[in-house]
């Protein structure tokens, strides 16, 4: 196994919490195959950094300066050296829009739609960094299906065209389960083929909507219960099939029990359901997921990693991915054959197609909110100076 250690910069200590000071945020790539280092960009003027996103043969970065600021970037980078192309001014949300529980840039087609300065949203070109559009829109972007930008907020939806950014539609969403804390805080929010999925806030839990991208019309709803994680809770294996953590309403005793859940992207229909997935040593539901094409892939809290049929729920491989006795949500990526599991500092890639670990490595930070990216070859991971993260109820969040 590899050793390789990130160094240099200030970060946030999966054991000692916040480091003091500022510093640029960096993002390091792995070659995924090897998990040899091949380059770190610091990203000037910036603290927070989102998930990263790959796109036009480019990497994309969302940065932002402190907690406290909504002022931000979209950064692009050559995936070969990881230098700066160009950045573009954002403003929106937490961080500059770069903690929206580490959702990467929204990027299709050649473009990125970015929360711009004076409540517009813009349409950038996604080579050059050049405006193609803007109009002005309350929101935040945060799903692209069907050359549709969902834009988002707390009560509504709305559809703009991904080439013109003219209007196509809105939809009033009162139960939109978008962040009341922080202006544009995004719910969780898919888009693949001709459907997004949104989430949205009940009395028992939540629940989850699929709606038709060219008009905005509701296709299906149905309950998921209470999920108590922040990490990903959705995911696309390619444009057939849904998979969902669900739980059991909030008044229920067996609340915590979750399961994972596959259902027929277009009408909702459940195709399949595991056991109760097991929780961390404290109790809590902390698992991972993701999809690629056929296969959807969980990482349990007892370090157990198992890929899925899609369609039947059929067990397909299983795999060890650590001990599972921190408190970590392991965070996965699938892509370029591989799934990489970022678990606190440690990070590990698989085989996509039978489980093999090939590589293993310990970083010396970790960002609790966001995921690796995997393309070009690449393994990227974001690294902030000091992380934007959420308030702690009844509590202070970092300054």
């Amino acid at each position: 196994m590899l050793g390789a250690v990130l160094s240099g910069g200030a970060g946030c200590s999966a054991t000692s919490g916040y480091r003091s000071g500022d510093g640029p945020a960096t993002v390091v790539a792995f070659d995924v195959g090897t998990g040899r280092p091949v380059w770190t960009a610091e990203l000037e003027a910036a603290n927070g950094a989102s998930t990263p996103a790959f796109g036009a043969g480019l990497v994309f970065i969302q940065t932002g300066r402190s907690y406290k600021s909504p002022a931000g970037r979209l950064v692009a980078l050559d995936p070969r050296s990881g230098r700066q192309l160009w950045y573009v001014v954002t403003e929106g949300g937490v961080c500059g829009g770069a903690d929206a529980l580490g959702d990467p840039p929204v990027i299709a087609d050649g473009v990125a739609v970015v929360p711009a300065p004076d409540g517009y949203i813009q349409g950038i070109g996604a080579r050059d960094g050049s405006e193609r559009w803007r109009t002005r829109l309350a929101g935040a972007p945060a799903a692209i299906a069907d050359g549709v930008v969902l834009v988002g907020t707390q009560t509504a939806y709305t559809g703009l065209d991904l080439a013109t950014g003219r209007q196509r539609w809105s939809r009033s969403v009162p139960e939109a389960a978008w962040s009341d804390w922080r202006p544009g805080g995004r719910a969780f929010v898919l888009g693949v083929g001709s459907t997004f999925v949104v989430e949205l806030a009940t009395a028992d839990g939540f629940s989850v909507a699929a709606l038709d991208a060219g008009s905005g019309r509701e296709l299906w709803r149905d309950a998921v219960g209470s999920v108590d994680s922040t990490a990903r809770r959705y995911v696309t294996a390619g444009v057939s099939t849904l998979a969902a953590l669900q739980g059991g309403p909030m008044d229920s005793p067996h609340g915590q029990a979750t399961r994972l859940v596959g259902r027929d992207l277009r009408s909702g229909k459940p195709l399949w359901t595991t056991e109760d997935l097991p929780p961390n040593q404290d109790g809590l539901p902390q698992t991972g997921i993701a999809a690629d094409g056929g296969e959807v892939f969980y990482a349990s809290a007892t370090g157990r990693l198992v890929a899925l049929d899609a369609r039947s729920g059929a067990e397909r491989w299983t795999a060890s991915y650590g001990s599972g006795k921190d408190l970590f949500v392991p965070r996965l990526t699938v892509g370029e054959d591989a799934v990489v599991v970022r678990r606190g500092t440690q990070l590990s890639m698989f085989e996509a197609a039978t489980g093999a670990q090939r590589w293993s490595t310990r970083l010396d930070s970790s960002d609790p909110e966001t995921t690796a990216a995997t393309g070009e070859g690449l393994v990227l991971v974001p690294r902030s100076s000091r992380p934007c993260m959420p308030p702690v109820v009844g509590g202070m969040g970092p300054g």
